[in-house]
């Protein structure tokens, strides 16, 4: 058991690395889109401007990666073997899905794939668990009623509210989508240019005041967190460092521990109590950011205020200078999205290794205080419920690897180009076929749309499509997939549907609130015509059928890991890496041969 431990953290380490590479590789698609699309630089300026979102998102996050460690299970009634198979389950399951779809080029959610893994993975651990210890079915399917006296395997509540969020997020995003672009097409028109001197200079500013907002008080206050313990908790925490500890504390205001890499942690008693317990409360990060995150707050509309004046001043003397004012939105979008995907999805990525090296070294830390005699088999993970700082150094690393998955994956860029062909605004070469859905779609839609058209007065209707005729461009080779209209709400909607997301404490998955932001834009601005909307719409349908597919595959193939882990357990863990390997060298192989037919049409691949 021992030699299955150890080998799965290394493994776990490895697998963190890969888990960065591919799920970069298809994240890529939510920050980039919108600037490529529209051409708003070179491929090159864009790439350094995400570079910064990414880098800074990654060392602005605050690591704490409760979901991958107690969101889904609840750890207690685990033992350390059970949660290193889970762990194992998940990131080789995660590294085999997200390379499938990066090689087919759609993008998918890592959010949504993690979640179900971990949801798959932990239903067999738990299920096995049940049947070897003869324990009532019900242990598994509670909704976590201690009145009751039920031990609930599952955290079905915050599942529940994870996976509603995030496909709620969905029709959230192309609706507005749809409602602000058309708006934003209504005051600017495709000939913007002649409307920027006020009504798009006071438009950026409002962009801009939002992304602001987003960047600068959503930034900081992803830097620090603060976590409370009741006093049994916090024992029980104690405890799983070092078993042999008091199971009581001091009556001192504050109580001092040494966490399993020797940081000191300061729990401070505060005022409040739940029941007859006081709670102890823990701070993470710096306490001067803290305190500006406090000001920003309680000032916030001055805020808000001076941020869009400052805007206003300097979009008037960038216009003064022939500079496009949409372009400094379209540049801030980016960063900010590649921020957001950089601090909100790390722990997509490595939140399930760092979960399993804590785990492996409370068991340590635990085994030598007790001289050696506890066993992997027993010993219950209970301090995975509790705070956990994830070094800085490893946030650092994550950021440099994910910089250069950027810059060198080509499969991030087939990522990317699927889903700004399907909004661009031209007509071009099709990459999803029609189908009877969608057709059915457009004729509904059609018919509607003339009925609409007999209640809405003519003259309306003639000044309503004045304002959606695109410009012809003489070379259409170069011409960008749609204007920075567009591409400026793309991204600013985008950001601020996160960051209001966010505020309310809801899961949202930043590829799916982008990509439908997109489509719903798409359609406000008419980019689908009458002979392309068939072909958009198929394309849209596969990739939200793409969602549900990954939900399902990755709910059933972590499940089917984590029983082969259980019963064969190192045996079965060399075979599910030389599965991994191989299936890694077969698309690589595929998507060089996709390409080699895409570039050579004529020649036989």
């Amino acid at each position: 058991m021992e030699t299955f431990l150890l080998i799965g953290v290394i493994i776990l380490a490895v697998l963190a690395l890969g888990d960065l590479i591919v799920g970069v590789g298809n994240d890529a698609v939510n920050f980039l889109n919108s600037a490529i699309g529209s051409k708003v630089a070179s491929f090159r300026t864009i790439m350094w401007v995400a570079t910064g979102g990414i880098f800074i998102g990654a060392l602005t996050s605050a690591g704490m990666m409760e979901i991958a460690r107690e969101g889904i299970f609840n750890p207690e009634y685990f033992s350390l073997e059970h949660v290193m198979i889970i762990f194992l389950a998940v990131m080789l399951t995660d590294i085999l899905l997200l390379d499938a779809f990066n090689t087919l080029g759609l993008p998918t959610s890592t959010t949504v794939s993690i979640i179900f893994e971990l949801l798959g993975a932990s239903i067999i651990v738990a299920a096995f668990k049940i049947m070897s210890e003869d324990l009532p079915l019900n242990y598994l399917f509670n909704i976590n009623d201690s009145s009751k006296g039920v031990i609930g395997y599952l955290n079905w509540n915050k599942t529940n509210t994870i996976i509603s969020g995030i496909f709620l997020s969905v029709f959230i995003a192309f609706t507005f989508g749809v409602i602000v672009m058309w708006i934003s097409r209504i005051i600017f028109s495709f000939q913007y240019r002649k409307r920027l001197k006020y009504t798009g200079v006071i438009w950026a500013s409002i962009a801009m005041v939002a992304l602001s907002y987003f960047l600068v008080y959503k930034g900081l206050k992803s830097t620090y967190s603060t976590e409370s313990l009741s006093k049994t908790e916090l024992i029980s925490y104690i405890k799983s460092i070092d078993p042999k500890a008091a199971d009581t504390l001091g009556n001192g205001q504050s109580i001092v521990i040494f966490d399993t890499e020797g940081r000191q942690l300061n729990f401070d008693k505060t005022e409040t109590s739940i029941g007859q317990e006081h709670q102890y409360e823990i701070f993470f990060g710096n306490k001067d950011i803290k305190s500006t995150v406090g000001f920003l707050k309680e000032n916030m509309p001055l805020f808000l205020f001076l941020f869009f004046v400052f805007w206003i001043l300097l979009f008037a003397l960038l216009y003064k200078y022939h500079f496009n004012p949409l372009k400094i939105v379209v540049f801030a979008g980016t960063f900010s999205l590649a921020m957001a995907f950089a601090g909100n999805d790390l722990v997509n990525f490595i939140g399930v290794p760092l979960a399993g090296w804590q785990s492996y070294d409370l068991f340590n830390n635990a085994n030598q205080a007790t001289g050696g005699i506890l066993s992997a088999e027993t010993y219950m993970m209970t301090g995975l419920k509790f705070p956990i700082q994830t070094p800085y150094l490893y946030l650092l690393l994550s950021g440099v690897i994910m910089v250069l998955t950027l810059w060198f994956s080509k499969k991030a860029r087939n990522v990317t180009e699927t889903e700004v062909k399907l909004g661009s605004q031209e007509e071009t070469d099709e990459k999803f076929a029609s189908n009877m859905l969608s057709r059915t779609i457009v004729h509904s839609s059609l018919f509607f749309a003339g009925k609409l058209n007999l209640i809405v007065p003519l003259s309306i209707q003639n000044k309503i499509n004045a304002q959606f005729i695109p410009i012809v461009h003489p070379d259409e080779t170069d011409a960008p997939a749609f204007d920075l209209v567009r591409a400026s709400v793309n991204l600013t909607l985008a950001s601020m549907l996160i960051a209001l997301g966010t505020s309310f404490k809801l899961p949202l998955s930043t590829t799916y609130v982008t990509f439908m932001v997109a489509m719903g834009t798409s359609l406000a601005d008419r980019a689908w015509g009458r002979e392309s909307a068939s072909y958009r719409i198929a394309g849209v349908i596969n990739v939200i059928g793409g969602w549900l597919v990954t939900a399902v595959i990755a709910f059933l193939s972590a499940a089917v890991i984590a029983f082969i882990l259980l019963h064969l357990k190192l045996a079965g863990l060399i075979f599910m890496l030389i599965l991994l390997v191989s299936f890694i060298f077969y698309t690589n192989f595929k998507h060089k041969k996709q390409k080699k037919k895409r570039n050579y049409p004529d020649k036989q691949c």
